[in-house]
């Protein structure tokens, strides 16, 4: 499953950013609560 481009919803629970999410960091407002996703990790390490 791709990750999906774009804001990532908040927790009602919580008020903050769903943890849950992944973020690629490549992309413009990106987010740095989130954890980068496995595929950007792979990426860095053979770069």
């Amino acid at each position: 499953m791709a990750i999906k481009p774009g804001p990532k919803p908040i927790a009602k629970s919580t008020g903050e950013v769903d943890k849950r999410r992944r973020d690629n960091k490549d992309t413009q407002g990106n987010n740095p609560d989130l954890k980068p996703s496995v595929l950007f990790s792979k990426k860095s390490a053979t770069n």
